[in-house]
């Protein structure tokens, strides 16, 4: 079985090719996300599925540029529904 089937089934998410996907704990980081938002995940160990930043936004951790405003991490729901988790 090839890495995004598996990581599909582990984290019960659609196919997406994130070569920035990860598994921290029971959780599942998709996306550039800044160490902020993996600590309050850590720490408060909500009911979700895991966290996300969507696409490749400049300053994020590992990209290029300077951060130009807030990013927001979404918290994916057990339901797969989308929420905002954290502004940093």
């Amino acid at each position: 079985m090839t890495w995004p089937r598996l990581a599909e089934r582990r984290a019960s998410l659609p196919i997406c090719r994130a070569a920035t996907r990860r598994f921290i704990d029971d959780y599942v980081v998709d996306g550039h996300v800044p160490v902020e938002a993996i600590d309050k995940l850590r720490t408060e160990r909500p009911p979700i599925k895991g966290i996300t930043l969507p696409g490749m936004p400049e300053g994020s951790p590992g990209m290029y540029g300077k951060k130009t405003e807030p990013f927001a991490i979404y918290a994916i729901g057990r339901d797969g529904a989308p929420s905002v988790f954290i502004v940093v």
